[in-house]
């Protein structure tokens, strides 16, 4: 995708410096959405870790098991993305 930005970036951006800034900005708003992938993945890895480890030892969750869980997880990500939006 950064390929096919960058090779129309150069079709309509006026100058060299106006295209080295775009580029810029877009290497680092590539390296704020990687980060926060990977925060956000580790938060929720951690998370369905424990909740496995306390629901699926012995035995299958439950469907009610599962769906409870997902809901969790699913606010969680929420809740990181308002915090990060927030910043």
């Amino acid at each position: 995708m950064r390929y096919f930005l960058e090779r129309e970036a150069s079709a309509q951006l006026s100058s060299l410096e106006v295209r080295e800034r775009f580029t810029k900005s877009l290497h680092d708003h590539i390296e704020d959405v990687s980060r926060h992938a990977f925060e956000t993945s580790k938060i929720t890895q951690s998370f369905a870790a424990g909740w496995f480890n306390n629901h699926a030892r012995e035995s299958r969750p439950t469907d009610t098991e599962i769906r409870s869980f997902l809901a969790i997880a699913f606010g969680k990500l929420q809740e990181e993305i308002q915090r990060e939006a927030a910043e």
